[in-house]
């Protein structure tokens, strides 16, 4: 059983992440920030944008061979990045990521990508002109083969029947080494995009999400003023801008799903027992080391920060008019709270 832990991004994820650690049932692999996302398959140049081009809009202009190529750097990239902080080496995950290539890869051979010249600009074209012009000139002259040119290793795989069953064996690997092996239910962070987690469970064996969102007007102040630098991602510039990005995002956020959970953050805080027998529940545990690891009424600190920034007034109203439906009823709750540690 894989669960993933999923989020909108900076949407308290982590705080369930957190609760998880608490069940002896569960092997929770670790997590350091934002350090060890298991993003590989929704990522850009995953698994669904190779999947993409070579299976389901492959084109005769080397695309499986592009595609196959960026997957393996982005792999290795991240492999070399987590290997410091998982059981994996990095030599491991790019082994792993190597089997998987050859597993799906129909052809190879030394070829040239000359169209890599002539996508880049003025200059690359002249390169691709005259590097054409000098090959062919020089073998008219000598009679000797010149490539003005290197050769690499192409690859080239168009529509593969074993893709998928493929791919499913990749991240099991990739689990697998690390993953100590003792225990049936593994907890990943980040597995699936929040935005739409059943788009990439064709990949995992016994796939479960829970996927955990915001209230609307916090978010916007988070990202805004206390990690304005790590969430430059999510537009505040504009407040207009803000509301599109966060209601386009939550688009498939109604749709409902026997494997999908999806809770609140400030419901894991305000309605703690409640919450937590759902997560229970869902997973398959009992109960565990209780807020040893997420102790709700720290994390009540980062609910209702919008009420700090009064220069946000206005754009705060607007939000609340326009996002209505994801207002979170703090108004509930006779609740004080001191806001001593934000985060």
């Amino acid at each position: 059983m894989i669960i993933g832990v999923c989020s909108y991004g900076n949407t308290g994820s982590g705080a369930v992440f957190d609760l998880l650690k608490e069940y002896e049932e569960l092997e929770v692999l670790a997590r350091t920030g934002a350090d060890f996302e298991f993003k590989f398959t929704y990522m850009p140049d995953g698994i669904e944008d190779l999947e993409h081009h070579i299976c389901t809009s492959p084109t005769r202009w080397m695309s499986s061979d592009t595609a196959i190529k960026r997957f393996v750097d982005i792999m290795n990239f991240y492999g070399k990045r987590y290997s410091l902080i998982s059981r994996a080496t990095k030599q491991q995950y790019k082994r792993i990521t190597q089997e998987f290539i050859d597993d799906i890869v129909q052809v190879k051979w030394d070829g040239r990508r000359l169209f890599e010249y002539m996508h880049r600009g003025e200059t690359g074209a002249f390169r691709y002109r005259m590097g054409i012009k000098l090959e062919s000139t020089f073998r008219k002259l000598t009679k000797k083969d010149f490539r003005a040119f290197p050769t690499v290793q192409m690859f080239y795989s168009y529509k593969p029947d074993n893709f998928l069953e493929a791919s499913r064996q990749y991240i099991e690997k990739l689990i697998c080494a690390i993953s100590t092996g003792e225990k049936n239910k593994i907890v990943l962070d980040q597995p699936f995009s929040g935005d739409d987690p059943v788009k990439s469970f064709k990949y995992y064996n016994d796939p479960y999400a829970i996927v955990v969102d915001r209230d609307p007007r916090d978010l916007y102040i988070t990202a805004k003023y206390i990690y304005p630098y790590e969430d430059c991602w999510i537009p505040t510039q504009s407040v207009d801008d803000y509301i599109v990005y966060y209601r386009q995002m939550r688009k498939k956020s109604k749709d409902t799903h026997d494997r999908v959970l999806r809770i609140w953050f400030e419901d894991l805080i305000y309605e703690y027992d409640t919450t937590v027998d759902k997560i229970q529940n869902f997973v398959g545990v009992k109960a565990g080391n209780s807020k040893k690891y997420f102790d709700p009424q720290i994390s009540i600190q980062n609910t209702q920060i919008y009420k700090l920034y009064s220069s946000e007034y206005e754009n705060i109203k607007k939000i609340e008019r326009e996002l209505k439906e994801w207002i979170y009823p703090f108004e509930k709750y006779d609740v004080k709270i001191e806001h001593k540690n934000i985060f």
